[in-house]
């Protein structure tokens, strides 16, 4: 089978950023199949320093990615990144058109615009596809006030309702996103739920890597890291003010790991207010990352208080389980349910930081109760193992171009 692949953010683990698309990919081709990648080049990812030429094919791990030459990262404009998003699309049409004897497109976003080259490729050569919805778009860039033109707005559910329609399937990352989209109309029986879930292999006798909480002298602390955007979306002022509460504990440190367009401004606050126990770091590729969390002791997954976000369970949250932290949130929600079923972590008030500086201290007056956290975090980070949803993916996959026969 000839699986078509769009993710205009594709990233393997020499990039900063999920390797989802990277692993499912992986697998699918060990599992016998052909993977065509198309993908984009983002700030984030691997190729940023080596695409040449508009178009250029690379095989990495059996997978042959097709690189189109249109760059993206978090920091730009809201019109450079909605140029950004529908260039890509235009050139993946192309692309895929190039592509001979294909049997299912997987078309994954963000951003919504994915959907484009996959519906022409069901219109013009018959080739069904899946669409993956990891947000659910554009409901959360209206909520952040990203998307407020509302011409393009109405383009937007315009084309999100076509995107559905069309598809063989509609594949969604949770229970949670399944339900919305059921509430929307879609039948439930085309709904697929396929998690980010985690590659353990990587994790597996990974050495604990020192040297950073060496650098910090922080040895003897408690650190609670954030691995990821640093974003409008991620609402990091609630850690701003977590660590405030700490800032005299010398128990407690803070580590933000990532870059992002609320990177500056978040730093500025930091530094203002002499927070000398949270500290900010450059985003890392992924192979050193994991050695750097397998150090760390909780993992904090923040984001803004939106009844969109509740649904959410983002790439980090499945990476801090498999490095055996210690989880808390700032919101309920499926993330929430799944820690408090197994005892991997704490879900906080949303609007009040105490809350969180709380349960930080908590842990750091009872390190039996943090290992014992830590430790059901590992067991349930079992739940997510790509490489067993590899197979419910490969599943999906057969059923639908077994459709188009």
């Amino acid at each position: 089978m000839h699986i078509l692949y769009i993710h205009q953010h594709f990233t393997t683990n020499a990039g900063a950023s999920g390797t989802r698309s990277y692993d499912y990919a992986r697998y699918l081709v060990q599992a016998g199949h052909q993977v065509t990648v198309i993908s984009g080049v983002y700030a984030l990812g691997p190729f940023v320093d080596k695409a040449g030429g508009l178009i250029q094919t690379r095989i990495i791990d059996g997978i042959k990615v097709v690189i189109i030459n249109v760059p993206y990262a978090n920091q730009m404009s809201f019109y450079a990144r909605v140029m950004s998003f529908l260039l890509f699309a235009m050139l993946s049409v192309i692309v895929c058109f190039r592509e001979s004897r294909v049997d299912v497109v997987l078309a994954t976003s963000t951003p919504l615009t994915v959907g484009i080259p996959a519906l022409l490729m069901r219109w013009l050569r018959l080739v069904p596809y899946v669409f993956e919805v990891r947000d659910i778009w554009p409901d959360v860039a209206i909520a952040l006030g990203v998307l407020r033109n509302p011409i393009l707005i109405r383009l937007a559910y315009f084309a999100e309702r076509l995107f559905y329609r069309w598809a063989a399937r509609v594949q969604v990352i949770s229970g949670g996103m399944k339900k919305i989209l059921i509430d929307r109309g879609i039948p439930a029986e085309k709904i697929t739920v396929v998690p980010t879930g985690v590659d353990l292999t990587l994790y597996e006798n990974v050495k604990p890597d020192h040297s950073l909480r060496k650098k910090l002298g922080w040895t003897d602390r408690l650190i609670a890291v954030y691995a990821g955007a640093i974003s409008d979306a991620n609402g990091l002022e609630y850690v701003i003010e977590a660590a405030a509460r700490l800032k005299d504990d010398p128990r407690v440190g803070f580590l933000l790991i990532g870059d992002g367009r609320r990177k500056p401004d978040l730093m500025e606050q930091a530094q203002r207010r002499k927070l000398s126990n949270l500290v900010f770091h450059d985003k890392m590729p992924k192979r050193k990352l994991i050695s750097i969390l397998a150090d760390m002791d909780v993992g904090m997954l923040i984001l803004k208080d939106l009844p969109d976000f509740r649904i959410a369970m983002p790439n980090k949250f499945f990476d801090y389980l498999a490095a055996g932290l210690a989880v808390i949130v700032n919101f309920q929600g499926d993330v929430a349910t799944q820690l408090n079923q197994v005892g991997a972590g704490i879900a906080t008030d949303p609007d009040d930081p105490e809350t969180f500086a709380s349960a930080i201290k908590r842990w750091a007056e009872s390190p039996e109760e943090l290992t014992r956290t830590k430790l059901a975090a590992k067991r349930l980070a079992k739940r997510y193992d790509r490489k067993e949803w590899a197979k419910e993916l490969d599943k999906i996959l057969m059923e639908v171009a077994l459709q188009r026969q």
